[in-house]
């Protein structure tokens, strides 16, 4: 017999993990992070430097430096 389907909020291996990745890696945050905190880049030199949004940089300097 099946065992019945887990509930994908509960967590274990069987879990699901869904929704859209991230854009920003762990190197790219860093990157980012280091070019904001030095005052000579703007936010939309930086996205245009790594290849995102400005919606994502301020969502990710924002949620972990202020």
């Amino acid at each position: 017999m099946n065992a019945p389907p887990r509930d994908w909020r509960l967590p274990g291996p069987e879990a699901r993990h869904g929704g859209r990745p991230s854009v920003m890696t762990a190197h790219k945050l860093q990157v980012a992070r280091e070019m904001y905190a030095s005052g000579q880049y703007t936010v939309a030199v930086i996205a245009k430097t790594l290849g995102v949004s400005r919606a994502s940089i301020y969502r990710h300097l924002t949620c972990t430096d202020g």
